[in-house]
């Protein structure tokens, strides 16, 4: 083994009387030839981009380039996001390394840059430091978006009219639509199977509307999903029934244009389901 002296050797000057006169103090520093020396590699560890409270591991291993064994009292990162796993300490022989394993484990949404320092015995540089990077993420998440509501107009009685309600999926994880609901006797959901939609993308859900009374209809379509800023998020539907008065005849070939610009019956204007019906004259009967 290596070792440092400090030696301490007292000059005695005077008349070289044992004991007496003046003296002076020298001071006396020895080692032996053989020490160890501590080095690490690499230099800087990136650990990249990770998500928060995800683990990621890198390695980095201390050699002794030295003559004689190289003492590793402790292994410690300058920022707790870092983590040492097992034993911070170790015994080199000279010629031989070691490694640690780090992990990186984000707990904020910023830039870990820190220092590892690994202390040893190396008399010429006593501290050796690795450079640490790395970068937290936020944990994604699903988010929803549907438009406000689907208005169908005027439908028939006795007929159908399907509209398409676009869900969005506006945020960076998987959304997973679980359940479809709709209420509103005159209105349904084409199909209520659950489905998973890719971040950034979109799913059509067709939603019908079939009157069977005249008059203003409502209702709404609720959609449950794991979506992190609405579990639960609806749809208004509106649309109006009317009875059809007229039968459409066959087209006759002949191009015509008809522009309506307003019309009152008895002084009293259409209303919504109101019908008009237009003939064609025919001084013949």
């Amino acid at each position: 083994t290596w070792q440092m002296l400090d030696p301490a050797m007292q000059v005695v000057f005077g008349d070289g009387n044992f004991g007496t006169g003046s003296y002076g103090v020298v001071t006396l520093a020895a080692s032996t030839t053989e020490f160890p020396v501590a080095s690490a590699s690499p230099a800087s560890i990136d650990f990249g981009d990770h998500i928060l409270n995800s683990t990621t591991s890198q390695s980095v291993t201390v050699a002794n380039t030295g003559d004689a064994p190289l003492t590793i009292s402790l292994v410690t990162p300058s920022d707790n996001q870092y983590a040492v796993v097992g034993d911070a300490s170790a015994i080199i022989a000279a010629g031989a390394s070691a490694a640690f394993t780090l992990n990186y484990t984000p707990t904020q949404e910023s830039p870990a840059n820190a220092v590892l320092s690994i202390y040893s015995d190396d008399p010429q540089n006593p501290i050796t430091t690795v450079e640490l990077i790395g970068q937290g993420l936020p944990i994604p998440v699903a988010t929803i978006s549907v438009p406000a509501g689907l208005d169908f107009g005027a439908v028939t009685l006795g007929q159908s009219q399907e509209l398409l309600l676009s869900v969005f999926n506006t945020g960076s994880a998987d959304l997973t639509v679980s359940s479809l609901s709709v209420s509103g006797d005159a209105f349904a959901v084409g199909d209520t199977v659950a489905f998973s939609i890719d971040p950034g993308s979109e799913a059509n859900i067709t939603v019908a509307f079939a009157p069977s009374e005249s008059g203003f209809a409502s209702g709404q379509v609720t959609i449950s999903s794991d979506a992190d800023n609405a579990p639960q998020i609806t749809a208004a539907l509106s649309g109006y029934g009317y009875e059809d008065y007229f039968n459409s005849v066959a087209p006759t070939g002949v191009p015509y244009a008809i522009v309506v610009d307003s019309i009152t019956v008895d002084e009293v204007p259409l209303s919504i389901g109101d019908q008009v019906a237009v003939f064609e004259f025919d001084e013949n009967t």
